[in-house]
């Protein structure tokens, strides 16, 4: 008996479960279906993503060596089309091998133009950019006054900037041209100090900086100024007070009755 209620009850929960599959089934389906779905788009653009890279990656190798090869017009129109179409981090490498490019045909100034757009791209990384910044205060060392050369390191001289010892070093090379020696020695003396400097910097700042006469002397401490001389009291005076007149001796009674 305990069976035939187990039988019925199993039969009653079967028929309320395909009642709810009928219901939900084809809900349910859909979301089935469209979990697939993004599976595979996302399967597909990641394929796409890979496929872009290496493509991307072959033009840029494909550029490099037009340019190794002395070909540098079609290396620099194949680094300008990759750094226009790219969206991962060729932009910033092909913007580098443009300028690269414009150097070696000696066309300085469309470099520097070059390395001005990639610091100003927003495609690209901080380092990058501050990178550009750096290169391009490099080609404009010989023509550019300290004051520009300085506007162009000075965000680079921050002591987390990886680039600051080299920027250090640019502003002290730009000091020298303009025959601002001891503000080249002052700076140089800084390079030297830097513990974050590399061996490499710090040897050419010492060697630079003992060629110019070595470090600017300290300033001497200027004397302590004199205390002011306090005014002595006047002596007293040592004279004898005059003495007082003394005052009549009384008179007695007898003097006073003519005794």
């Amino acid at each position: 008996m305990t069976d035939f209620f187990r039988e019925v009850q199993e039969d009653l929960q079967r028929d309320r479960y395909l009642k709810l599959w009928r219901r939900f089934r084809y809900p349910l389906l859909g979301l089935v279906v469209g979990i697939i779905a993004a599976v595979a788009l996302f399967v597909v653009l990641d394929d796409a993503k890979k496929s872009r890279r290496e493509a991307e990656a072959a033009r840029f190798v494909a550029a490099m060596a037009e340019l190794e090869a002395g070909k540098s017009a079609e290396a620099l129109a194949a680094f300008s089309a990759l750094a226009k179409e790219s969206e991962g981090g060729y932009v910033a490498l092909a913007q580098l091998r443009m300028a690269d490019a414009l150097i070696r045909t000696g066309d300085d100034a469309g470099a520097v133009a070059a390395l001005d757009a990639l610091a100003k791209d927003a495609r690209v990384e901080k380092p990058y950019k501050d990178l550009a910044n750096l290169l391009a205060a490099e080609r404009l060392i010989d023509t550019a006054s300290p004051e520009e050369i300085d506007s162009r390191v000075a965000t680079l001289m921050v002591a987390d900037s990886p680039w600051r010892a080299l920027a250090r070093e640019l502003k002290a090379a730009s000091e020298l041209k303009a025959g601002r020696t001891d503000a080249a020695r002052a700076t140089l003396s800084g390079l030297v100090d830097d513990p974050a400097a590399t061996t490499g910097v710090r040897f050419r700042a010492r060697e630079l900086l003992d060629g110019l006469g070595g470090p600017l002397p300290s300033p001497e401490p200027a004397p302590a100024p004199d205390a002011p001389k306090s005014e002595a009291p006047p002596p007293e005076s040592t004279a004898p007070a005059s003495a007082a007149p003394e005052a009549p001796a009384p008179e007695t009674p007898a003097e006073a009755t003519g005794q």
